[in-house]
């Protein structure tokens, strides 16, 4: 009975950090790198607040995914 409980309680550690790793760090790596890539964007081609250039926020936003691991 033990050990039944200590494979699941492996088993629910395992899933929970899959989980952890391909879902929730990656939206909060994506999330944040979007937030940034917009902020360099504007602030780089001196345009007005929420104008940017798309091939900049690309770029910016490639390079933030890189940098954060993905």
């Amino acid at each position: 009975m033990r050990n039944k409980v200590f494979i699941g309680l492996g088993i629910c550690s395992v899933l929970f950090f899959l989980f952890y790793w391909y879902e929730f760090r990656t939206s909060q790596i994506k999330s944040s790198c979007s937030d940034t890539a917009k902020k360099k964007a504007i602030k780089n081609a001196n345009l007005p607040d929420n104008t940017f250039y798309v091939e900049a926020y690309d770029t910016y936003y490639k390079i933030c995914l890189h940098e954060g691991g993905l």
